[in-house]
């Protein structure tokens, strides 16, 4: 039992608490969520076009060049001569000195240009470089450019390249440059020469470290193929998922969730069309979602604060109500076998000292009743003794047992019967031996005016069941069921069982009851009102249900001129 109050007092405090605490922080995860990945995608579009304006910035710088290179027909002439060396004249000493200028003003001015290739077309392989001047692809170190550019077949006049390239024979590790090749026309629109700007990457990357803004970023630049042009990390081969890169790149979407190497990421996508760059962020979900975890954590933590304080408050009511009901059971107990009562509190603060204060009370007046109940009990005690008086009195007349004597005898038994533990069971055998003793005396009364008829298998005889439940049966068949008459009447007695209850059956042949009486009598039956003429049917009733419950009890059936029946269903228990 006090466990059961215990589980629901704690259902009674946890619940209340923890419901409000999960729902305010689901809704406060999810819509700060929700806000966080709206936000984080608006501010990485705006970095990413940020990015891509700068880069393109940067490759436009070359565009005076190409120009230049491309439209000056003068400057294409001599440039021309001089790479095919017909003339080693001093103008052509001068605009080599010229040309020479032209491309190392960039060089010199940007950080990030680490050197400027002219190659146009000649038998000699000759091209103009911003480290070397004049000089041919037989003595140079850095040849790839040009395998780039005669291996590119593509309508394109501008693409990107990753290189590794040295720029002495001496040295033994390469390093890196992307190449902007940007082609030279001839007036037909032929491919005859090509400009290659060689830039730093760490540059690059520096600048897109610098715009990193939270923990774990990455920002790539991608060509269409997928190649990685620049990233924040540095080298591509630093980042351990490339693979996984490439095909998240290849989402339609502009943002969206993905895995990288078993780690849950955000990206952010930008498409330009301006050499089919591609432009991501790549954010890790824990960097984004730390405020949305916060919560997630709070509202745990604070579901743990009152789960424990439920647990605290259920556990200190359970455990004082259940001293209550142990102090009210308690009382009960004195009372009932006239011990001292325990101390009762000073003051009524709660439901619990308002019943006790009350008990107290009652536990008072009862023992006055008792006083008057057994002051009371002289008479019945006296009249059993005068009738076992009357019996040897009137059996000293006959010498032997005569109707005067069986009638005492039997109205002994009965009284006898009804005085002995009026509140404990007997046995149904011990019930039938009352009720016919009962029985007996009424037709020493009405002679030979009706006739009692038993139906049970004695295998019942030893079932439990409270006194006095068939002897008032017995009796309103007799007084409301026989009329004056010269009619020959029957009770009969139907005992069964049935599953795991005892039917008791007492049915008669006398003259019923009316419909508007019978219906008064169940309504009383069922309001539990016993003011009526037939008080020891409605004291039976309410007997039954205070002992075996409120389901059982007595059911009546009648019709007048016919007879009436009263049925009892109780369950069978061993005691």
């Amino acid at each position: 039992m006090k466990r059961k109050f215990f589980l629901k007092n704690l259902a009674m405090f946890i619940i209340p608490l923890l419901i409000p605490i999960f729902i305010l922080g689901s809704f406060s995860f999810f819509i700060t969520q929700k806000y966080v990945k709206n936000e984080i995608n608006k501010n990485n579009m705006i970095l990413l076009n940020q990015i891509a304006q700068n880069i393109e910035m940067m490759l436009d710088e070359f565009n005076a060049l190409t120009i230049s290179f491309n439209h000056d027909y003068s400057i294409v002439v001599k440039l021309r001569q001089i790479l095919d060396r017909r003339n080693n004249t001093i103008d052509n000493i001068v605009a080599m000195d010229m040309f020479k200028s032209m491309l190392k003003t960039p060089v010199n001015s940007k950080p990030y240009i680490h050197s400027i290739y002219v190659y146009y077309q000649n038998s000699n392989h000759y091209f103009i470089s911003t480290r070397d001047g004049l000089t041919s692809l037989d003595s140079s170190t850095d040849t790839s450019w040009y395998n780039s550019f005669i291996e590119n077949k593509t309508d394109k006049n501008t693409w990107l390249d990753i290189r590794n390239i040295r720029e002495y024979s001496f040295e033994t590790e390469p390093f890196k440059v992307i190449s902007i090749y940007n082609k030279l026309l001839s007036s037909s629109n032929k491919p005859t020469g090509v400009i290659v700007v060689n830039i730093y990457p760490e540059y690059v990357k520096d600048t897109l470290k610098g715009l990193i803004t939270y923990p774990g970023q990455e920002i790539l630049v991608m060509d269409e193929n997928n190649q990685i042009i620049f990233n924040s990390t540095g080298s591509p081969s630093d980042l351990k998922h490339i693979k996984d890169l490439k095909e998240a790149s290849n989402n339609n979407s502009s943002f969206f969730s993905t895995t990288i190497s078993g780690k849950p990421y955000v990206i952010s996508k930008f498409n330009s069309n301006r050499l089919g760059l591609k432009y991501i962020s790549i954010i890790p979900q824990e960097a984004i979602y730390s405020v949305p975890k916060q919560l997630a954590k709070l509202t745990c933590f604070l579901l743990i604060v009152s789960f424990i304080l439920g647990l605290a408050i259920a556990y200190y009511i359970t455990q004082k109500n259940y001293n209550q009901i142990l102090n009210i059971i308690s009382i009960i107990n004195s009372a009932e076998t006239g011990n001292k009562l325990p101390p009762l509190p000073n003051r009524i603060t709660d439901e619990y000292s308002y019943i006790i204060h009350n008990i107290s009370e009652k536990q008072y007046k009862m023992k006055t009743a008792q006083l008057i109940a057994l002051q009371s009990q002289i008479n019945p005690h006296f009249l059993y003794n005068t009738l076992h008086a009357i019996y040897w009195e009137a059996f000293s007349y006959t010498r032997k047992p005569n109707k005067l004597t069986s009638m005492v005898s039997n109205l002994s038994d009965i009284l006898k019967y009804s005085l002995d533990n009026p509140y404990q069971k007997v046995k149904l055998k011990d019930e039938i031996s009352n009720t016919q003793a009962y029985i007996k005396i009424q037709q020493s009364r009405y002679i030979d005016k009706f006739k009692v008829i038993w139906s049970y298998d004695e295998s019942l005889e030893d079932l439990s069941i409270i006194k006095l439940v068939m002897q008032p049966l017995i009796e309103n068949c007799i007084y409301h069921g026989f009329t004056n008459g010269d009619k020959k009447y029957y009770i009969k007695i139907k005992i069964l069982k049935l599953n795991s209850c005892l039917k008791i059956s007492v049915i008669d042949n006398g003259s019923g009851i009316t419909k508007e009486k019978l219906s008064d009598i169940r309504n009383n039956l069922e309001v539990d009102n016993d003011h009526s003429d037939r008080i020891g049917l409605f004291n039976t009733n309410k007997r039954l249900k205070l002992t075996y419950g409120e389901k059982y009890g007595l059911k009546i059936r009648s019709k007048l001129g016919h007879g009436t029946v009263v049925y009892i269903r109780i369950p069978i228990t061993s005691n």
